[in-house]
């Protein structure tokens, strides 16, 4: 059972990084993965002041075009970790060699269901679906047949499933983000927010996140992230964006 634990956790938690942080990565490129995460800890390495937070930070509320962006965002990005019902589903790609898309699915149907589909095309073309319930979890590939999986879900999994995306935790509380208009993403009038990090200072790469907040929730309903590497001609470009929804999803519930 332990050995069993271990093997879903890896997978599911392997997959839901590679979509959720676009960890491409080819022999002479740097996966975008690795260059949200160098921009977290050059954020998190500058001296700011401690903050006691309350329920209120962790509340879906509305935001105006006066409030600070950083701030905006990492209110964003907490009540999307506090939230359980939404959906997300992100799209990834790369166009280094004969390029790449991986396509994934985040459904969460209360604090105790969720369903994972992942789509990969390219030479490593698969499909991987999970489904997490409270005691019980399955999972299946390219649409064979369910494997029932019996105990106390793995923390691996939990983390992977509700894990805050690095665009969001890059973009909370950088004093580098600025408002650059208004826009409406699957009927829902948000914010647009946008930075141009620079990890590690590197001049031939190019990087672009942006965050889209709904104005009457401040809830992320979408974000992106993009880096082109201009040492290659044409640029390399790697490319995730994820949008999200809110409210119920479909019933979650055991497929076999």
């Amino acid at each position: 059972m332990k050995s069993e634990a271990k093997r879903w956790a890896s997978i599911a938690f392997s997959i839901f990084i590679s979509s959720m942080l676009t960890s491409i990565s080819f022999a002479q490129d740097q996966p975008m993965g690795d260059i949200a995460r160098q921009a977290r800890a050059e954020k998190s390495a500058a001296p700011h002041a401690a903050k006691t937070l309350t329920d209120e930070d962790f509340a879906p509320q509305p935001v105006s075009e006066k409030d600070d962006p950083g701030e905006v965002v990492a209110k964003g990005a907490r009540a999307f970790a506090a939230d359980t019902q939404h959906s997300c589903t992100s799209q990834a790609t790369n166009n280094s060699g004969s390029g790449s898309l991986s396509e994934t699915l985040i459904e969460l149907d209360g604090p105790g269901a969720a369903h994972m589909l992942n789509r990969q095309t390219g030479n490593h073309a698969r499909v991987f679906e999970a489904i997490i319930l409270a005691d019980f979890w399955y999972d299946r590939w390219d649409a064979g047949p369910w494997l029932k999986n019996v105990g106390r879900v793995h923390p691996d999994v939990l983390d992977a499933v509700h894990h805050v995306p690095e665009a969001l935790t890059m973009g909370g509380g950088s004093k580098d983000l600025r408002l650059a208009g208004r826009d409406v993403v699957g009927g829902v009038p948000t914010f647009l927010y946008e930075m141009q990090p620079h990890p590690g200072q590197v001049p031939s790469r190019d990087t672009t996140l942006k965050i889209w907040v709904g104005i009457n929730d401040g809830l992320p309903r979408r974000f992106q992230l993009r880096s082109a590497d201009n040492t290659h001609n044409p640029p390399v470009i790697n490319d995730e964006t994820t949008t999200c929804s809110y409210g119920r999803v479909p019933e979650i519930k055991a497929p076999i």
